[in-house]
């Protein structure tokens, strides 16, 4: 289609482009720590899927580990 799994697959990093650059905040993703670059990017779906979960379940996916008060405090900030 319009090439976004190229400009993310390029942006992580799993292969170099041929010709030009890929900047982030004006640094050349082939001179900064790949580790460190994709531990900066995250994907948001189009679709939302809501699990076939508790409302507990869902809220925690996010930060797994996350205690029942943890939980309960981002429900009701939300």
């Amino acid at each position: 289609g319009a090439g976004k799994s190229t400009v993310f697959s390029l942006i992580l990093r799993f292969y170099d482009p041929e010709i030009g650059k890929i900047l982030i905040d004006g640094v050349d993703v082939r001179e900064a720590d790949p580790v460190s670059v994709r531990q900066r990017i995250a994907i948001v779906p189009q679709d939302v899927t809501i699990f076939a979960a508790s409302a507990r379940d869902n809220i925690g996916f996010g930060r797994p580990g996350a205690s029942k008060a943890e939980i309960e405090t981002a429900a009701k900030d939300a």
